[in-house]
Protein backbone atom coordinates (compact mmCIF):
# COMPACT_ATOMS: atom_id res chain seq x y z
CA UNK A 1 0.00 0.00 0.00
CA UNK A 2 1.14 3.55 -0.67
CA UNK A 3 0.61 6.58 1.49
CA UNK A 4 -1.06 9.57 -0.10
CA UNK A 5 1.43 12.17 -1.28
CA UNK A 6 1.05 15.35 0.71
CA UNK A 7 -0.96 18.06 -0.98
CA UNK A 8 1.27 20.86 -2.24
CA UNK A 9 2.00 23.87 -0.13
CA UNK A 10 2.59 26.07 -3.17
CA UNK A 11 -1.04 27.10 -3.43
CA UNK A 12 -2.41 28.11 -0.07
CA UNK A 13 -5.93 29.47 0.03
CA UNK A 14 -6.26 32.98 1.37
CA UNK A 15 -8.66 31.52 3.87
CA UNK A 16 -9.39 34.84 5.54
CA UNK A 17 -11.25 36.02 2.45
CA UNK A 18 -14.02 33.43 2.34
CA UNK A 19 -16.32 35.77 4.21
CA UNK A 20 -16.68 37.81 1.01
CA UNK A 21 -18.63 35.24 -0.95
CA UNK A 22 -21.88 37.22 -0.73
CA UNK A 23 -22.10 40.15 -3.12
CA UNK A 24 -21.83 43.57 -1.50
CA UNK A 25 -24.10 46.46 -2.54
CA UNK A 26 -22.42 49.34 -4.39
CA UNK A 27 -22.99 51.81 -1.57
CA UNK A 28 -21.17 49.53 0.87
CA UNK A 29 -18.11 49.37 -1.39
CA UNK A 30 -18.11 53.16 -1.81
CA UNK A 31 -18.24 53.61 1.95
CA UNK A 32 -15.42 51.09 2.39
CA UNK A 33 -13.28 52.91 -0.15
CA UNK A 34 -13.84 56.18 1.69
CA UNK A 35 -12.91 54.68 5.06
CA UNK A 36 -9.92 52.85 3.59
CA UNK A 37 -8.54 56.07 2.12
CA UNK A 38 -8.96 57.68 5.53
CA UNK A 39 -6.71 55.00 7.00
CA UNK A 40 -9.16 52.53 8.57
CA UNK A 41 -7.33 49.20 8.95
CA UNK A 42 -10.51 47.11 8.92
CA UNK A 43 -11.77 48.94 5.81
CA UNK A 44 -8.44 48.47 4.03
CA UNK A 45 -8.45 44.76 4.80
CA UNK A 46 -12.10 44.39 3.83
CA UNK A 47 -11.59 46.27 0.57
CA UNK A 48 -8.55 44.14 -0.28
CA UNK A 49 -10.66 41.05 0.24
CA UNK A 50 -13.40 42.33 -2.02
CA UNK A 51 -10.94 43.09 -4.81
CA UNK A 52 -9.37 39.66 -4.35
CA UNK A 53 -12.68 37.81 -4.64
CA UNK A 54 -14.52 40.23 -6.94
CA UNK A 55 -17.29 40.91 -4.45
CA UNK A 56 -19.06 44.20 -5.23
CA UNK A 57 -16.17 45.24 -7.47
CA UNK A 58 -14.43 43.79 -10.50
CA UNK A 59 -11.85 41.26 -9.37
CA UNK A 60 -8.48 42.97 -9.39
CA UNK A 61 -5.44 41.37 -7.77
CA UNK A 62 -3.40 44.54 -8.24
CA UNK A 63 -5.88 46.52 -6.17
CA UNK A 64 -6.11 43.70 -3.64
CA UNK A 65 -2.32 43.77 -3.27
CA UNK A 66 -2.36 47.55 -2.89
CA UNK A 67 -4.86 47.52 -0.03
CA UNK A 68 -3.23 44.57 1.72
CA UNK A 69 0.02 46.53 1.59
CA UNK A 70 -1.65 49.50 3.25
CA UNK A 71 -3.08 47.25 5.96
CA UNK A 72 0.31 45.58 6.37
CA UNK A 73 1.93 48.93 7.14
CA UNK A 74 0.03 48.71 10.42
CA UNK A 75 1.55 45.24 10.97
CA UNK A 76 -1.73 43.38 10.59
CA UNK A 77 -0.68 39.71 10.77
CA UNK A 78 -3.28 38.42 8.30
CA UNK A 79 -2.64 41.21 5.81
CA UNK A 80 1.07 40.36 5.99
CA UNK A 81 0.25 36.68 5.46
CA UNK A 82 -1.91 37.41 2.43
CA UNK A 83 0.73 39.70 0.96
CA UNK A 84 3.32 36.98 1.31
CA UNK A 85 1.03 34.46 -0.37
CA UNK A 86 0.21 36.83 -3.23
CA UNK A 87 3.88 37.48 -3.94
CA UNK A 88 4.55 33.75 -3.68
CA UNK A 89 1.83 33.00 -6.22
CA UNK A 90 2.35 36.03 -8.46
CA UNK A 91 -1.08 37.54 -7.89
CA UNK A 92 -1.24 41.30 -8.47
CA UNK A 93 2.50 41.44 -9.13
CA UNK A 94 5.26 39.27 -10.53
CA UNK A 95 6.30 36.28 -8.43
CA UNK A 96 8.80 37.57 -5.87
CA UNK A 97 9.96 34.99 -3.35
CA UNK A 98 12.19 37.50 -1.57
CA UNK A 99 9.19 39.71 -0.82
CA UNK A 100 7.14 36.62 0.01
CA UNK A 101 9.71 35.63 2.63
CA UNK A 102 9.84 39.16 4.00
CA UNK A 103 6.09 39.51 4.52
CA UNK A 104 5.59 35.96 5.75
CA UNK A 105 8.38 36.40 8.29
CA UNK A 106 6.73 39.56 9.60
CA UNK A 107 3.48 37.62 9.97
CA UNK A 108 5.34 34.76 11.66
CA UNK A 109 6.84 37.24 14.12
CA UNK A 110 3.28 37.91 15.28
CA UNK A 111 2.54 34.24 15.76
CA UNK A 112 0.46 33.56 12.65
CA UNK A 113 0.50 29.79 12.18
CA UNK A 114 -0.42 29.75 8.48
CA UNK A 115 2.47 32.11 7.75
CA UNK A 116 4.77 29.65 9.50
CA UNK A 117 3.53 26.88 7.23
CA UNK A 118 3.92 28.97 4.09
CA UNK A 119 7.36 30.23 5.05
CA UNK A 120 8.47 26.67 5.82
CA UNK A 121 7.74 25.75 2.22
CA UNK A 122 9.98 28.55 0.93
CA UNK A 123 12.82 27.40 3.19
CA UNK A 124 12.28 23.79 2.15
CA UNK A 125 12.50 24.65 -1.54
CA UNK A 126 15.13 27.40 -1.25
CA UNK A 127 12.84 30.03 -2.77
CA UNK A 128 13.79 33.65 -2.13
CA UNK A 129 16.96 32.69 -0.30
CA UNK A 130 18.96 29.75 0.93
CA UNK A 131 17.50 26.32 1.48
CA UNK A 132 17.22 25.59 5.21
CA UNK A 133 15.56 22.29 6.16
CA UNK A 134 16.04 22.63 9.95
CA UNK A 135 14.39 26.06 9.76
CA UNK A 136 11.53 24.63 7.69
CA UNK A 137 10.98 21.80 10.18
CA UNK A 138 11.08 24.23 13.11
CA UNK A 139 8.45 26.45 11.47
CA UNK A 140 6.22 23.48 10.67
CA UNK A 141 6.48 22.21 14.24
CA UNK A 142 5.50 25.62 15.61
CA UNK A 143 2.60 25.84 13.17
CA UNK A 144 1.49 22.31 14.10
CA UNK A 145 1.69 23.07 17.81
CA UNK A 146 -0.54 26.10 17.20
CA UNK A 147 -3.15 23.87 15.59
CA UNK A 148 -2.38 23.72 11.86
CA UNK A 149 -3.53 20.34 10.60
CA UNK A 150 -1.81 20.92 7.26
CA UNK A 151 1.50 21.43 9.09
CA UNK A 152 0.93 18.21 11.06
CA UNK A 153 0.20 16.32 7.85
CA UNK A 154 3.25 17.78 6.13
CA UNK A 155 5.51 16.77 9.03
CA UNK A 156 4.05 13.27 8.97
CA UNK A 157 4.74 13.00 5.25
CA UNK A 158 8.32 14.27 5.52
CA UNK A 159 9.20 11.73 8.21
CA UNK A 160 7.22 8.97 6.52
CA UNK A 161 8.98 9.39 3.19
CA UNK A 162 12.37 10.42 4.59
CA UNK A 163 12.20 13.51 2.43
CA UNK A 164 14.86 16.05 3.46
CA UNK A 165 14.96 14.39 6.90
CA UNK A 166 15.94 10.97 8.21
CA UNK A 167 13.04 8.57 7.79
CA UNK A 168 11.36 8.08 11.14
CA UNK A 169 8.08 6.15 11.23
CA UNK A 170 7.50 6.93 14.90
CA UNK A 171 7.57 10.67 14.21
CA UNK A 172 5.48 10.16 11.10
CA UNK A 173 2.93 8.23 13.14
CA UNK A 174 2.88 10.93 15.83
CA UNK A 175 2.13 13.75 13.40
CA UNK A 176 -0.34 11.74 11.31
CA UNK A 177 -2.21 10.84 14.49
CA UNK A 178 -2.28 14.48 15.61
CA UNK A 179 -3.76 15.46 12.26
CA UNK A 180 -6.16 12.50 12.15
CA UNK A 181 -7.53 13.21 15.60
CA UNK A 182 -8.34 16.70 14.38
CA UNK A 183 -10.27 15.48 11.36
CA UNK A 184 -7.71 15.21 8.54
CA UNK A 185 -8.87 12.41 6.20
CA UNK A 186 -5.51 11.95 4.46
CA UNK A 187 -3.82 11.39 7.82
CA UNK A 188 -6.47 8.82 8.74
CA UNK A 189 -5.84 6.97 5.51
CA UNK A 190 -2.07 7.04 6.03
CA UNK A 191 -2.49 5.62 9.54
CA UNK A 192 -4.56 2.82 8.04
CA UNK A 193 -1.69 2.01 5.70
CA UNK A 194 0.88 2.10 8.52
CA UNK A 195 -1.17 -0.33 10.62
CA UNK A 196 -1.83 -2.59 7.65
CA UNK A 197 1.81 -2.77 6.54
CA UNK A 198 3.40 -2.64 10.00
CA UNK A 199 5.44 0.47 9.36
CA UNK A 200 7.23 1.27 12.61
CA UNK A 201 4.56 -0.57 14.61
CA UNK A 202 2.91 -3.97 14.80
CA UNK A 203 0.43 -4.83 12.11
CA UNK A 204 -3.12 -4.43 13.38
CA UNK A 205 -5.87 -5.08 10.84
CA UNK A 206 -8.64 -4.00 13.20
CA UNK A 207 -7.14 -0.57 13.90
CA UNK A 208 -6.08 -0.24 10.27
CA UNK A 209 -9.64 -0.75 9.09
CA UNK A 210 -10.97 1.67 11.69
CA UNK A 211 -8.77 4.41 10.24
CA UNK A 212 -9.62 3.43 6.65
CA UNK A 213 -13.31 3.54 7.49
CA UNK A 214 -13.02 6.95 9.15
CA UNK A 215 -11.20 8.34 6.12
CA UNK A 216 -13.57 6.68 3.65
CA UNK A 217 -16.60 8.18 5.37
CA UNK A 218 -15.02 11.60 4.79
CA UNK A 219 -14.81 10.81 1.08
CA UNK A 220 -11.16 9.77 0.85
CA UNK A 221 -11.06 7.66 -2.31
CA UNK A 222 -7.76 5.98 -1.42
CA UNK A 223 -9.29 4.62 1.77
CA UNK A 224 -12.39 3.55 -0.14
CA UNK A 225 -10.18 1.74 -2.65
CA UNK A 226 -8.19 -0.06 0.05
CA UNK A 227 -11.33 -1.15 1.85
CA UNK A 228 -12.69 -2.44 -1.44
CA UNK A 229 -9.49 -4.31 -2.30
CA UNK A 230 -9.21 -5.85 1.15
CA UNK A 231 -12.85 -6.92 1.11
CA UNK A 232 -12.46 -8.33 -2.38
CA UNK A 233 -9.30 -10.34 -1.82
CA UNK A 234 -9.75 -11.21 1.84
CA UNK A 235 -6.86 -9.17 3.20
CA UNK A 236 -6.23 -7.12 6.33
CA UNK A 237 -8.71 -9.01 8.48
CA UNK A 238 -11.42 -9.36 5.85
CA UNK A 239 -12.89 -12.50 4.40
CA UNK A 240 -13.82 -12.16 0.72
CA UNK A 241 -17.02 -10.12 0.68
CA UNK A 242 -18.35 -9.19 -2.73
CA UNK A 243 -21.04 -6.82 -1.45
CA UNK A 244 -18.67 -4.79 0.72
CA UNK A 245 -16.03 -4.77 -2.00
CA UNK A 246 -18.52 -3.49 -4.53
CA UNK A 247 -19.79 -0.83 -2.12
CA UNK A 248 -16.37 0.71 -1.46
CA UNK A 249 -14.97 0.24 -4.94
CA UNK A 250 -18.01 1.95 -6.43
CA UNK A 251 -17.56 4.94 -4.12
CA UNK A 252 -13.91 5.24 -5.14
CA UNK A 253 -14.82 4.77 -8.80
CA UNK A 254 -17.43 7.52 -8.57
CA UNK A 255 -14.64 9.86 -7.51
CA UNK A 256 -12.58 8.99 -10.55
CA UNK A 257 -10.18 6.37 -9.18
CA UNK A 258 -9.09 4.43 -12.28
CA UNK A 259 -8.13 1.26 -10.39
CA UNK A 260 -11.52 1.16 -8.72
CA UNK A 261 -13.27 1.77 -12.03
CA UNK A 262 -11.48 -1.20 -13.61
CA UNK A 263 -12.39 -3.48 -10.71
CA UNK A 264 -16.05 -2.41 -10.77
CA UNK A 265 -16.21 -3.36 -14.46
CA UNK A 266 -14.49 -6.67 -13.70
CA UNK A 267 -17.01 -7.36 -10.92
CA UNK A 268 -19.80 -6.96 -13.44
CA UNK A 269 -18.16 -9.47 -15.79
CA UNK A 270 -16.98 -12.04 -13.24
CA UNK A 271 -19.54 -13.20 -10.69
CA UNK A 272 -16.91 -15.22 -8.81
CA UNK A 273 -14.61 -12.24 -8.24
CA UNK A 274 -14.44 -11.17 -4.60
CA UNK A 275 -15.87 -14.43 -3.37
CA UNK A 276 -14.25 -17.57 -1.97
CA UNK A 277 -15.43 -19.56 -4.98
CA UNK A 278 -12.61 -21.07 -7.08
Amino acid sequence: MQRTIFKSLVIICLYTLTQYSIAAPDWEVVELQHKARKGSLSAQFDLAGRYYTGNGVKQNYTQALKWFEKAAVKDDAIALLNLGLMYQQGQGAAVDYVKARYYLQKSVDQGEREAMRALAYLYEEGMGGGKDIPKAISLLEKSAELGSNDARLKLGFLYDQGREVKQDYQKAFYWYKQAAENGEAIAKYNLGVMYQDGMGLEKNPEISNQWYLAAAKQGNKDAQLNLGLNACYGKNGFSPNRAKAQQWLQQAADQGDSDAQKLVKELQRNIKLCTDQP
